[in-house]
């Protein structure tokens, strides 16, 4: 971790001396600027009566203005970009503390029917996604949802090296999530690719001529005016010519530069995060992978398509100053001109627009996973076990709880295993079911474990420790309690799972949950499910003399000196505490 903070201190310093440079640049550019329009001002009124000094020395001082323009624009870029940086920076210094506030929440990626999300506190305020996410755009967060909702279990070692090599590249992914955050649109990306789909060209085919013939003739006519060859009414009536066959397609013209000239900016950023996986040297599998995508043929990449539409917009954007929608297009057939490449391009490629940027959210998402394992370089990536082990893991914690909080707990699950687990309230059950679970999640995706040692055969999650009632739909907490296990003996039947329940059959009389929680975990047992159950009802511990699949694990509760001691630490056997009793007599509430 010190090694991610020197890193972090270093940029956010590197960043900050840079834009303090930048705003001196950009002070003697806007002063540049200033005296270059000045004098072209000057230059104007000193030689009215005499033109070709004008075009001689104004021609010139325009052409440093427009650079000059130009030049200021870059600088402005550079000056957000620098800022970017140093936010980032500055995040992830404060992430390190433990205040990771300021990422989204992924509150909208919540499921209450997904197999493990709510129970493990997946998204939300203090999340594990809030925790891990570091994506910059919604599409990367969308996708960084999905992968932590997929419950995929393929390529587990093929994912660790993806996280393990761009972990390494702190400055590429840096800059990756810097541009990433410069992308802000109107418009989603998943809006645009449908747009894409059901565009109807307007153009014609003579449109590829057309413009650059009339063009030609209007150059002609200019000139002849110049010269008093042909009368005013040819050049009046040319022009209005030229502007009236233009109006006849501005229906199509308005619908292509209002859904796309606007987005030009936001093609443009993902140009350049395109040719940042495209020039980057992978070495692993899936990342080379992802980069062929990205390469059509020899010469030809995503990100030079994606930014010859982006200058193509840009070209059509300008056709809304007035100046060139009259004279250009009546001159020129400006707006026919522009948008006949803007077809082109889409008849070409709006059929692969949507699997390029798709692996620009692939590597957002990525970047999150290796950011963290960069941050956390004392986590353990799991090793693959053998058929014997489902789970072992030594010293494993929660990922979010701090240094200070956090009690390590070793654990190991064969194959086909179940742990029972007692204790009393606020032993650490809930928190080592989390523990677990986390794990394995974080272990089917590629990251490391917060564990010094962890052994896993890569198995699909299932959860039921948080089952809430819906006034909605008419669903008692009891029946949906029910529903949720029936989902886990569906999943069962298809497919090997490890399984996590906490305290089932809460809405029922004691005897009642006794019973079923007795069958219920006997026929998990029976299904050669894998997993642990909490809970305060020392019955279910009478299961592992019949079945010798079931073990039974404790957390334990001292008095101390009159008062309750946790130790926070699974132990083998039954729990016998009855602090219950204790508390109730501490606190006066009984005698």
């Amino acid at each position: 971790m010190s090694t991610a903070k020197e890193f972090y201190k270093q940029q956010s310093e590197i960043y900050k001396a840079n834009r303090k440079r930048i705003r001196k640049q950009l002070l003697g550019i806007s002063l540049a600027r200033l005296l270059a329009f000045i004098l072209i001002v000057t230059s104007v009124f000193y030689f009215l009566d005499h033109p070709l000094y004008i075009l001689l020395t104004g021609v010139p001082l325009l052409v440093v203005f427009l650079w000059l323009l130009g030049w200021y624009g870059k600088k402005k870029a550079a000056e957000r970009y620098a800022l970017q940086r140093i936010k980032i920076n500055e995040l992830e210094l404060k992430a390190l503390e433990g205040d990771y506030s300021a990422f989204a929440t992924g509150e909208k990626h919540r499921d209450a029917l997904h197999a493990y999300s709510e129970d493990i506190d997946l998204f939300g305020v203090r999340s594990f996604f809030q925790f891990l996410n570091r994506t910059q755009t919604q599409e990367g967060e969308a996708y960084l949802a999905k992968l932590l909702k997929a419950n995929n279990t393929d390529e587990v070692v093929a994912k660790q090296e993806v996280v393990k090599e761009l972990a390494e590249k702190s400055e590429w992914r840096q800059n990756f999530m810097t541009t990433a955050s410069l992308i802000d649109s109107e418009v989603t990306v998943a809006a645009l690719i449908s747009w894409f789909a059901n565009y109807e060209k307007f153009t014609k085919s003579y449109f590829k001529w057309l413009p650059k013939l009339f063009a030609l003739v209007s150059m002609v006519i200019i000139v002849l005016f110049a010269q008093e060859i042909v009368g005013v009414y040819l050049f009046v009536g040319w022009l209005i010519f030229g502007f009236v066959f233009t109006t006849r397609f501005q229906k199509g013209v308005g619908e292509l530069s209002d859904k796309l000239s606007k987005n030009h900016e936001l093609l443009a950023y993902y140009a350049q995060l395109l040719e940042q996986i495209e020039q980057a040297d992978f070495t692993s599998d899936i990342l080379k992978e992802k980069q062929s995508i990205l390469q059509q043929d020899k010469n030809v990449t995503a990100s030079k398509e994606i930014a010859i539409l982006a200058r193509r917009l840009q070209n059509l954007e300008h056709g809304s100053n007035l100046i060139v929608k009259v004279f250009g297009n009546g001159w020129f057939l400006y707006d026919l001109w522009m948008s006949y490449p803007v077809e082109q391009w889409i008849n070409q490629n709006a059929s692969r627009v949507e699997a390029w940027l798709e692996v620009t959210d692939y590597f957002e998402a990525q970047n999150s996973l290796s950011n963290f394992a960069y941050n956390h370089p004392e986590y353990t990536y799991p090793k693959i076990a053998d058929k014997e082990i489902t789970f072992k893991a030594k010293s494993l914690c929660h990922p979010l709880l701090l240094q200070k909080e956090a009690v390590p707990s070793d654990v190991e699950i064969g194959n086909a295993e179940f742990l029972i687990i007692t204790g009393a309230n606020m032993a650490g059950k809930s928190t080592f079911l989390r523990s677990v679970s986390l794990a394995i999640l974080m272990a089917n995706i590629g990251l490391p474990i917060r564990a010094d040692e962890v052994v896993y055969q890569p198995i699909p999650l299932l959860t039921s420790m948080r089952t809430t009632d819906s006034l909605e739909e008419e669903t008692s907490y009891f029946f949906a309690e029910l529903k949720r296990l029936r989902f886990i003996v569906d999943n069962l039947e298809n497919r090997k799972c490890f399984v996590i329940l906490d305290e089932i059959l809460k809405g029922t009389n004691s005897t009642d949950k006794a019973n079923g929680s007795i069958r219920f975990i006997k026929k998990l047992v029976a299904m050669h499910a894998t997993g642990m159950v909490a809970t305060h009802d020392l019955s279910l511990c009478a299961i592992a003399d019949e079945m010798p699949q079931v073990k039974n694990y404790f957390f334990d509760t001292q008095i101390k000196d009159d008062e309750l001691y946790f130790d926070y630490r699974l132990k083998p056997g039954i729990c016998s505490d009855r602090n219950a009793t204790f508390l109730l007599e501490k606190m006066k509430i009984v005698d």
